[in-house]
C-alpha cells in the first residue's frame, strides 16, 4: 500500500549499508535525520529521569550511527561513546540500573505533510538490569566500526 509510512520505510530500510565514512552519504544523512528515539523513564531516581528526559530526539544528530541492511535484515548501530553527554547519561543510568524501568520508542520522522502521520516502528522496555550479571564480549574484528580508531579494546556487554 502507498502510505506515508511505507514511503519513508521503503527508503529507510533499503538493503544498503551506510556509515559516516562509507556508502551513500545522502542516504546516510537522511537516515540520521529520520530515526527518532522517544525515551521515557517509568521508574528511576529523579537524577536519572532528569538526565534521560522525555524529549523525542533524532539520534543521528547527536550520536554516530551506522545502518546495515540486506533484503532480510536491517540494523541500526548507535555509538553511545561518540558523545560525552550520552556517555554520562548512560553511565548515570547504569549506576541505578537495578531500579530503573525505561521505555524506548522508535519512530521514522516525517519531514513533509505527505510523510505524516508518523508511525511507531518499535519499542522496548529496559527494566531492572543487573550489571554484574553481564558478560563482556570482544567485538574486535567482527566487522563493526569502532569510534576509538583502533586504540584500545572494543567491548560490548551482553546481558543474560
Amino acid at each position: 500500500a502507498d502510505t506515508p509510512f511505507s514511503r519513508i520505510a521503503s527508503r529507510f530500510f533499503a538493503p544498503q549499508s551506510t556509515t559516516a565514512t562509507s556508502g551513500d552519504q545522502n542516504l546516510h544523512k537522511w537516515r540520521n535525520n529520520t530515526f527518532k528515539l522517544i525515551p521515557r523513564c517509568v521508574n528511576a531516581p529523579f537524577v536519572v529521569k532528569r538526565a534521560v528526559g522525555e524529549v523525542p530526539t533524532l539520534l543521528g544528530n547527536k550520536l554516530a550511527q551506522g545502518y546495515y541492511g540486506t533484503d532480510d535484515y536491517f540494523e541500526v548501530d548507535v555509538n553511545i561513546s561518540s558523545s560525552r553527554i550520552a556517555q554520562y547519561t548512560v553511565g548515570l543510568a547504569l549506576n541505578y540500573a537495578s531500579v530503573v524501568i525505561c521505555d524506548l520508542a522508535f519512530v521514522l520522522q516525517g519531514a513533509s505533510p505527505a510523510e505524516l502521520p508518523e508511525v511507531l516502528v518499535g519499542c522496548m522496555r529496559i527494566e531492572h538490569i543487573v550489571i554484574k550479571d553481564s558478560t563482556p564480549i570482544d567485538v574486535r574484528g567482527s566487522g563493526t566500526e569502532s569510534s576509538n580508531n583502533g586504540k584500545g579494546d572494543v567491548l560490548a556487554t551482553a546481558l543474560a
